[in-house]
């Protein structure tokens, strides 16, 4: 699986390049298949490393470091944030693609000793501009990033926050292929979703288990984990609670994995919207997570299995899984 999304991977940023140098010089020939250059190989030769465990992924973040600063001074289709923007696109295709659970840890790894790096700055004598001036970052002074949410390299590490928040909160239609209802594949694209949904679910949560400081950008992992648990606590005639059957190995994952994390949190972060479902709410429920909402997680992973609507053994698997470490969970809040 890692060799296929490393080639899917090469031939993504081989046609951002491509059209990074048309923009640059509208006279090249353009090329229609354009092959990977240096810059593109030794990004990926960093994730693949540390994939294939030949680095550590502390080493790995040092690596991918010293790649987002340097690679402008050899690649003039590059600047520090197009470089970024490309690092950060491949780690979010592993996060969501590999569904290997020890390579979601590497990257899971990776991306804390990302955040954990020390700030860049602009240790030249002339100002850096992005986006045409938009942002102007003078010698001396950290670097800050033209994205989304803003940020400086490394410690806000910008748009991180953004990518994992809207993955978790849009749930399993963020990967949905336009396929048309009533088609053969369509199952085939539920489950395609299912599986990424899990991917960068698991993904957050083992960023979750390691406690990452408050304030951190990191943070939003364990805070959007309650997006997941919002679509079993919607019915089935809600957006949400019509795709409930897909996000049961995500919601698992989290229990397993960081339930005591969730459990210690006491309720979803005030800084996001957060509804309780409407299954929920008619219990007469709060916004605590409490032993009561714990059970009502356990009834609904329960009331699934017996739905007819999980397709896969792994789905039924998860379940039982969340409803053992839902007991955990349960005796120790008692």
């Amino acid at each position: 699986m890692t060799e296929a999304w490393k080639e899917e991977q090469l031939l993504w940023l081989a046609r951002l390049h491509e059209v990074r140098r048309r923009e640059m010089d509208s006279s090249v020939d353009f090329e229609e298949y354009p092959q990977p250059g240096v810059s593109q190989v030794a990004l990926l030769q960093i994730f693949t490393d540390a994939l294939d465990e030949k680095i550590t992924p502390v080493t790995a973040a040092k690596q991918i470091f010293d790649w987002v600063l340097s690679v402008p001074d050899i690649d003039i289709c590059y600047d520090i944030y197009s470089a970024y923007s490309n690092m950060i696109g491949v780690l979010f295709a592993g996060a969501r693609q590999l569904s290997c659970r020890t390579h979601l840890k590497i990257l899971a790894d990776l991306t804390v000793g990302l955040a954990n790096l020390p700030d860049a700055y602009n240790e030249g004598d002339k100002p850096i501009d992005f986006e045409g001036g938009f942002i102007v970052v003078q010698p001396g002074e950290r670097i800050k990033l033209p994205c989304l949410t803003g940020g400086y390299l490394w410690s806000e590490l910008p748009d991180f926050a953004l990518i994992v928040g809207d993955d978790l909160n849009i749930g399993p239609p963020n990967f949905f292929q336009n396929v048309e209802p009533g088609r053969d594949d369509q199952q085939q694209m539920y489950r395609r979703a299912e599986d990424m949904y899990t991917n960068i679910n698991t993904f957050a949560a083992l960023i979750a288990q390691q406690h990452p400081p408050q304030g951190s950008p990191l943070c939003i992992c364990l805070h959007s984990a309650f997006a997941v648990f919002a679509f079993l606590e919607h019915g089935p005639d809600t957006a949400r609670g019509r795709f409930a059957h897909l996000v049961v190995r995500a919601a698992a994952t989290w229990l397993t994995a960081a339930g005591e994390e969730l459990l210690k949190s006491g309720s979803p972060s005030a800084k996001h919207d957060y509804i309780p479902g409407s299954l929920w709410a008619a219990e007469g429920g709060t916004n605590t997570v409490d032993v009561k909402r714990l059970r009502f997680w356990k009834d609904r992973f329960r009331q699934l299995r017996e739905s007819g609507r999980l397709s896969s053994r792994e789905a039924v698997d998860a379940t039982n899984s969340a409803a053992a470490a839902l007991d955990r969970l349960i005796a120790v809040h008692n």
